[in-house]
């Protein structure tokens, strides 16, 4: 078992007080690994470690941090902690999580490296499956002439993620296997978030303006921050949130696409 969030906003500042609006929605718990990825100016950074060092609560984590985007992942149920293969994974600009297995990747493993550039097959550090679907939505930004476009529409990412999804399909149907994995998959490159969900749950929370913050201890609307506070918006994503939170669940086999005016396009894979 694993749990994912996801954010991207407009705020960079207000990373951490974006996050610690949802810390009674989203709950992490016990964990045996934790990964974040986030971006500090022009750095790509990802911090990994083992349950039972330091503090599992995200928001408490994410205090200090100034960058647009998150993906922070928790594993849980056994999972022996290997930097490596913890997610998020990180390729120039993008950082990748995924919740979920494909059936049968022992198997097709070679075939689904025989299907990758060089440039990309390369980068592959673990042999998770988690990481190869990673790698598979690299090929496909790449074939695409996205894979290092800042400007490229979130709607263009998210179909890349669809393609990888449909390539698991294939690989597995190779093998025999008729029943398809279940998967959700979170992609950002700091300037656009994207997501898939086959399976298993992802839920979605646009947040806006704040009239009040409990970890700036704002003193009201004559405060100085306060203005940034209402400006502020967010797109949060979550696999297993609370319920009553104002999550919203992601369709079944679809694919979520946010760009930066944080506007939340879904569409089938």
């Amino acid at each position: 078992m694993a749990h994912l969030l996801a954010l991207l906003g407009n705020d960079p500042t207000l990373l951490h007080c974006q996050v610690h609006r949802v810390r009674d929605q989203v709950h992490f718990g016990a964990w045996d690994a934790l990964g974040l990825g986030y971006y500090a100016d022009d750095a790509v950074l990802v911090a990994k470690r083992p349950g039972d060092v330091g503090r599992n609560d995200v928001a408490e984590l994410t205090k200090g941090l100034h960058s647009p985007a998150l993906v922070a992942m928790a594993q849980g149920a056994g999972f022996r902690f290997d930097e490596d293969a913890t997610d998020p994974f990180r390729f120039r600009r993008w950082l990748f999580a995924m919740d979920g297995a494909m059936e049968g990747f022992s198997e097709a493993r070679e075939k689904l490296l025989a299907e990758l550039p060089d440039l990309i097959s390369r980068q592959i550090r673990s042999t998770t499956d988690r990481e190869h679907v990673f790698a598979l939505f690299l090929r496909y930004l790449k074939e695409r002439g996205r894979l290092d476009d800042p400007n490229a529409p979130a709607s263009d990412l998210a179909r890349c993620l669809g393609d990888a999804i449909r390539t698991v399909d294939r690989l597995e149907r190779e093998q025999g296997l008729t029943r398809p994995s279940p998967l959700a998959l979170v992609a950002t490159n700091g300037r656009s978030l994207v997501a898939a969900r086959r399976g298993r749950p992802l839920f979605y929370r646009l947040q806006e303006g704040a009239g009040s913050c409990e970890p700036c201890e704002m003193s009201g609307p004559n405060d100085p921050r306060a203005g940034a506070h209402r400006r502020t918006k967010a797109v949060i994503l979550a696999t297993e949130p609370e319920a009553g939170g104002g999550f919203i669940e992601v369709p079944e086999s679809s694919t979520v696409a946010v760009g930066r005016s944080l506007d939340i396009n879904i569409a089938s894979i």
